[in-house]
Parts: C-alpha cells; sequence; structure tokens
C-alpha cells in the first residue's frame, strides 16, 4: 500500500499599522490566547516596527490524519480576534 505523502504548509500574514504602538497593543493581547494549538499545528507571532507578523504552520506527519480545515478556522479565528482588537483600542 502507498504511504500518503506528508503536506506542510507555511502561511505568512502580515498586517501593517500606524505604528509600534499598535502593533505591540495586538501582540499583547493576541498573545495570551495562543497557547495552544491542535495537533500538527504551530503558530510563531513576531513585531518589526509597524507590522504584526503571523506565522501559521500545518504538519501532516508520520501517516497522523489531521483536517486541512483545522489551518483554515485557525486562520480565521486569529484574525477574527486581530479585528476585535482593532475595533476595541480603535487601531487603524
Amino acid at each position: 500500500m502507498q504511504k500518503d505523502p506528508d503536506i506542510c504548509i507555511d502561511t505568512k500574514i502580515v498586517i501593517e499599522c500606524k505604528d509600534e504602538k499598535d502593533v505591540q497593543t495586538i501582540f499583547k493581547t493576541l498573545n495570551p490566547d495562543n497557547k495552544e494549538f491542535p495537533k500538527g499545528l504551530e503558530m510563531e507571532v513576531q513585531t518589526n516596527r509597524t507590522q504584526f507578523l503571523l506565522k501559521v504552520a500545518f504538519r501532516d506527519n508520520n501517516g497522523e490524519k489531521n483536517n486541512i480545515n483545522t489551518l483554515i478556522n485557525t486562520i480565521e479565528e486569529i484574525m477574527e480576534h486581530i479585528a476585535i482588537i482593532k475595533e476595541v483600542t480603535k487601531i487603524d
């Protein structure tokens, strides 16, 4: 029987903000929520002056079946959180 190939997807989302304070607000508010991820997902957050960088990686390794919809749903949820943070704090 042929083994299914491993699937690896790396995503990078860059959010431009007007200043470093807004970037730090997003980072500090979002960071505590994103500690536990479903198996096969990894997240890295970086800040660079006026940019908030979000990297999410999906790995389907060793024959373990992970649903790729988990990646899509996770990114969607994080983006919704960022939109709420921006609305509540009035970040443009």
